[in-house]
């Protein structure tokens, strides 16, 4: 389209012939010559030229980096009717990157080219109003784009389908969709092909899928089969074969292949034990933001193992897992706060970061909490959230919170209703563990027959073996209640 300066300054046969010329030097790595001839072109209001121009300026391609610039180029040349000027409007809109995000604004670039079926701005129209929750017009905007051939519309169908995303989950379709976008070369796809058998326990058809993703240079696929391979998920235990796939992924940038390399280096699972790598290999993934990496480096400064303790650089790599909300790092954490360990000591910090950890499911800081609450440190005591923390670790299994929990259900805390069943749960299933003050309180609830029948046998049983685990009081009362348990027996 020609405009009044255009048309006073140059003829259709200058503007072809400059133009070619542009695109020859552009070919030839020329962008001084290129950009030259694209500004002239620009100036005089050659709408392609705007495009390129504005292309140049967003990616710093030959010019400095300037996203203003290129914001005004591309509404020069999409005025003059440049779909891709339009569509790339869209796109900095929709993504709200280098421009304040702006969905409706994006939809309107979006509009023009879609008309006329450009297949990826139909796709990013679907993307915008599933941003906006809008998902049936999200899904009928990815139906056209994949009726273009938009592989990318193919996969977001297909994540529509597997995650139930404004329709029913169907995981059939979902694979249909997935496997048409894998046709068609979406670098996604197969990854999302193998998660899907996972998902419905088709373990065999996983593992082929993962294997194909991996080998298509997928690192996510890698990462998965790494893990697999350790942990013997979706496939046999294979520490050989976990080592191969996660020196491929750490080779292509996973900090997490990075950190399970400095455990096999270090264990020597599916490598010769290798000490040198091991702290090279944690660095990396710690500075790489992996918060597991960075809490266990944080604990080799503490503890002084692979590196020379510092008490400095302990506090601030697990400061920066437990920010990076790692549950573990929290935990770590508070307890060095709480102890004092490598910082002041600050009950208020203990408290902040343990209660992070136990919110987030961790039932060691669940017990932890249940303490402070106790206690009174770094919060005012307040007894029903000790009995909430306990319970929550105790649930989880932590014999500690069980034993502790029994102790109290049996009537040794003022305010809290005695409950000899619910005492007999927790301290049996401590017991089991080997805790030795839960088999004390077991044994003390055989003996006097609380909430069960009273059985001096199994009573003695308990309190010898927490006696055996050298827990006192077991110890001391234990003959007392040999003694009591034949003049009973009598009776």
């Amino acid at each position: 389209m020609k405009n009044d300066t255009l048309a006073g300054n140059l003829d259709g046969a200058q503007i072809s012939e400059k133009k070619l010329l542009a695109e020859k030097y552009r070919k030839e790595n020329n962008y001084d010559k290129y950009l030259e001839l694209v500004k002239e072109l620009a100036i005089h209001g050659d709408a392609d030229c705007q495009f390129n121009l504005a292309v140049a300026y967003q990616k710093g391609e030959g010019v400095e980096h300037n996203i203003e610039t290129a914001l005004s180029f591309y509404l020069l040349s999409a005025k003059q009717g440049n779909l891709y000027a339009c569509h790339n409007l869209g796109k900095l809109y929709m993504e709200g990157l280098e421009v304040k995000q702006d969905l409706d604004e994006a939809l309107k670039w979006f509009a023009k080219p879609a008309e006329h079926n450009i297949s990826e701005s139909v796709y990013c129209a679907g993307i915008v109003y599933g941003q906006k929750g809008n998902y049936a017009k999200a899904l009928e905007y990815y139906l056209k784009a994949a009726n273009l051939g938009n592989a990318g519309a193919d996969y977001s169908i297909g994540l529509m389908h597997v995650n139930g995303t404004g329709i029913e989950k169907n995981t059939d379709k979902a694979l249909e969709y997935f496997f048409k976008a894998h046709k068609q070369g979406h670098e996604f796809a197969a990854y999302a092909i193998a998660a899907t058998y996972k998902n419905i326990n088709k373990l065999e058809k996983a593992k082929e899928w993962y294997i194909k993703a991996a080998d298509e240079g997928d690192m996510l696929a890698q990462e998965a089969l790494g893990n697999s391979y350790f942990y013997a998920t979706f496939t046999e235990q294979n520490y050989e074969d976990s080592f191969f796939w996660h020196t491929k992924a750490a080779s292509g940038g996973s900090a997490m292949s990075e950190f399970f390399l400095a455990i096999m280096y270090n264990e020597g699972k599916g490598t010769e034990v290798n000490k040198e790598e091991v702290p090279k290999r944690l660095q990396k993934s710690a500075e790489m933001g992996f918060p597991p990496a960075e809490n266990a480096l944080g604990y080799a400064y503490k503890e002084g193992i692979l590196f020379e303790r510092n008490p400095e650089l302990a506090l601030f790599w697990v400061k920066k897992s437990a920010e990076h909300g790692y549950r573990a790092g929290q935990a770590n954490l508070g307890a060095m706060y709480y102890l004092g360990d490598c910082t002041a000591e600050n009950f208020d910090e203990a408290f902040k970061w343990t209660l992070l950890a136990a919110e987030a499911g961790d039932p060691k800081a669940q017990y932890t909490v249940a303490n402070m609450y106790k206690q009174g440190y770094g919060i005012e005591k307040n007894i029903p959230k000790v009995l909430y923390w306990y319970e929550e670790s105790a649930k989880q299994g932590y014999a500690p919170a069980q034993s502790v929990l029994a102790s109290i259900l049996l009537g040794n805390m003022n305010g809290v209703q005695k409950d000899a069943k619910k005492a007999f749960a927790f301290a049996y299933a401590a017991a089991m563990q080997n805790d030795a003050s839960a088999q004390y309180t077991l044994g003390l609830i055989y003996c006097n027959g609380d909430g069960v029948e009273t059985n001096y046998e199994e009573g003695i049983k308990w309190l010898k073996s927490a006696a055996d685990l050298g827990f006192v009081r077991a110890g001391m009362i234990l003959p007392k209640m040999m003694v009591k348990a034949p003049l009973t027996n009598k009776k």
